[in-house]
């Protein structure tokens, strides 16, 4: 039995192990050539007003900001309201942004009077969570200029912006 063995070991390659090298080479094969492939085109550039227009409103009607893209509506649109629906103690004690208004989320729905439905409204929290609960309320009320802050005033802050207590 074992002269048996030594005789196989000694005959070389069996038609089972050439044909597992052979699928081998060729799986190696097709994989190295996809690695030569060309690489996909990059997405083009957006033009200097695409990326200087805040993001365009979501299927909600809620229109997802940037920090920046609410400096930079502040800074050219005076008519913007901006509301923020944190506590007093956050607003007076974290800063705030120059000019908002403070309705806290839990008094907005009895207080919709003091935000207008004719202006873009711009909410605003501590990090972004209760300010989405607020322009859901709005949107809710039938107010159709609406944007979230996306990072609150703790993304605000952060990108040194100015803010008064």
């Amino acid at each position: 039995m074992m002269r048996a063995c030594l005789d196989r070991r000694k005959q070389g390659a069996t038609p089972m192990r050439v044909m597992i090298k052979a699928a081998l080479l060729v799986g190696v094969a097709a994989a190295l050539g996809a690695c030569g492939a060309q690489p996909a085109a990059a997405p083009a550039q957006p033009t200097a007003a695409a990326a200087a227009a805040p993001a365009a409103p979501a299927a909600g009607g809620v229109a997802q900001w940037s920090v920046s893209d609410l400096k930079q509506q502040i800074e050219q649109d005076k008519d913007l309201f901006v509301l923020d629906v944190r506590t007093p103690e956050e607003y007076t004690g974290d800063k705030h942004i120059a000019g908002s208004h403070l309705i806290p989320l839990d008094q907005l729905e009895q207080r919709l009077a003091e935000v207008p439905m004719d202006r873009q409204v711009a909410c605003v929290c501590r990090s972004g969570n209760r300010s989405g609960q607020a322009c859901a309320l709005l949107a809710a009320k039938g107010y159709t200029k609406l944007a979230n802050m996306q990072g609150g005033m703790k993304a605000w802050l952060d990108a040194g912006y100015a803010a008064t207590n």
